[in-house]
């Protein structure tokens, strides 16, 4: 028996910096009774514009603003149990937003260089879905430059001392 999805739609965003800098979120998942790394992602509920319920995830989740936000990837997140559809997004342009998790969210910030969470991901220190489909289509993108160029090349080269 399926799970039909009443209420949102799963988003995802890649919320990049100049330097290829990646900001991740950390929380607590009760189902697994463990901590997870993740990019900001959430649910946006049918009534609210999908790329306006991304940008409100990204400032809600790190307080930043994306002056470009880049639709990657449509995909079924778990479609044996589930219609949900989630949606991937590269997030550019940065700016200081307002910092608002909702009241159930207890998050930290981390910054990490592309490269460094394309190597978590390799080491499974990473594991959360959206954030694997996420960067790994940001990374292919990158690679076949259908990305705009300084933005392929801050992710792609990895930082001295790293």
């Amino acid at each position: 028996m399926s799970i039909k999805t009443l209420f949102n739609r799963a988003v995802a965003i890649l919320p990049i910096e100049p330097n290829g800098d990646v900001w991740l979120v950390g929380q607590w998942r009760r189902p697994l009774d463990a901590w997870s790394w993740e990019l900001p992602e959430g649910g946006v509920p049918f009534d609210e514009d999908i790329e306006a319920g991304a940008r409100r995830e990204l400032e809600e989740e790190v307080g930043i603003k994306a002056g470009t936000l880049l639709k990657i990837l449509e995909y079924d997140v778990s479609n044996s149990v589930s219609d949900e559809v989630g949606f991937s997004f590269i997030a550019y342009d940065l700016s200081q937003g307002i910092l608002a998790p909702e009241a159930t969210e207890v998050l930290s910030l981390r910054r990490l260089h592309f490269t460094q969470v394309l190597s978590e991901i390799d080491q499974g220190l990473i594991r959360d879905e959206l954030t694997l489909v996420t960067t790994i289509r940001a990374h292919q993108l990158a690679l076949t430059n259908r990305l705009p160029e300084a933005l392929s090349k801050a992710m792609l080269t990895v930082p001295t001392g790293v």
